[in-house]
């Protein structure tokens, strides 16, 4: 019995041993495997969140650093570039639209006794072009920019501009794409000021499921809001739920306008990841509401 015993315990593991052996290994293999796994998740996770606060805070640096600049309040309009009629929907709209301002004021050269006639398709301006002082320095017009007169009731487009300077000031001469179509009168006393401002847009439109910010950089002189060559894309990230797509309207506190943005960006690209894992216990939307106070 003595050598009986001494061969088996010579002989290598027991089934029994082999079973329990393999069940604790197997036991730490899906336990490494489970932390990995979570680990991946919460690093995507992570990750989807700080891309969408990124593309979130660009898209809205980018707007508010605008319309912070518009010469008057932003005006609604739909996905088609189409003014919003009065009273916008309670869910807001697509887009908006805006002057951005330029220069100004300039002082409107006087080309008679009774200003400047409906028909008149050019006339002159100066502003100041101080070399040594840039921030007194007005810019010269070009094309498709705007000319604020008359408090914006009168806004002819530029098409070409001529300009010389001479002792600090510059006299600009802009030939506009149509006649003013409305009569710009005063009298020898009176000094008539205009802005420089140029129209710019800003529209969320849905695009195969997802929202796609689109800036109109020259809006003045788009007719086709659709058209690719008319817009840069900020973000294809937007939320492309239907009551999402109309994130802009126009607010009043306190007796002042204000232009109200209620975006909500998606992670794409991680979100479809986790969709089949931890959809139901984490989302990588990020919401912001805020308000932009034009200049003026």
């Amino acid at each position: 019995m003595t050598a009986n015993s001494a061969r088996r315990s010579g002989g290598g593991f027991t089934l029994a041993e082999t079973l329990i052996g393999v069940t604790i290994l197997t036991a730490v293999a899906i336990a490494c495997y489970s932390m990995l796994l979570n680990s991946t998740l919460l690093f995507a996770k992570n990750v989807s969140v700080n891309t969408s606060g990124t593309v979130l805070r660009t898209a809205l640096d980018r707007m508010y650093s605008d319309a912070s600049q518009a010469y008057g309040i932003p005006k609604l309009i739909n996905v088609d570039g189409s003014p919003v009629i009065d009273p916008a929907p309670a869910g807001g709209v697509a887009g908006f639209t805006f002057d951005l301002y330029l220069g100004g004021p300039y002082v409107v050269t006087n080309p008679g006794t009774t200003g400047l006639a409906a028909s008149a398709q050019s006339f002159s301006m100066k502003g100041r072009a101080d070399s040594n002082d840039p921030l007194t320095l007005q810019p010269v017009p070009v094309a498709n920019d705007v000319v604020v007169l008359d408090n914006a009731v009168t806004r002819p487009v530029v098409n070409t501009c001529t300009s010389s300077t001479s002792s600090n000031i510059r006299t600009v001469t802009v030939n506009l794409k149509a006649p003013l179509g409305s009569v710009v009168s005063w009298n020898a006393t009176t000094t008539k000021t205009a802005f420089l401002v140029h129209k710019k847009a800003y529209i969320v439109a849905p695009v195969n499921g997802y929202g796609e910010l689109r800036m109109y950089n020259d809006a003045e002189a788009v007719v086709d809001y659709s058209n690719p060559d008319n817009y840069v894309v900020l973000s294809r990230e937007l939320s492309g739920v239907t009551n999402e797509n109309t994130p802009f309207s126009l607010v009043t506190q306190n007796g002042n306008k204000f232009l109200k943005i209620a975006m909500r960006v998606e992670g794409q690209k991680f979100n479809k990841a986790l969709a089949l894992k931890q959809a139901k216990e984490f989302n990588t939307f990020l919401q912001l509401d805020t308000m932009l106070r034009p200049r003026n």
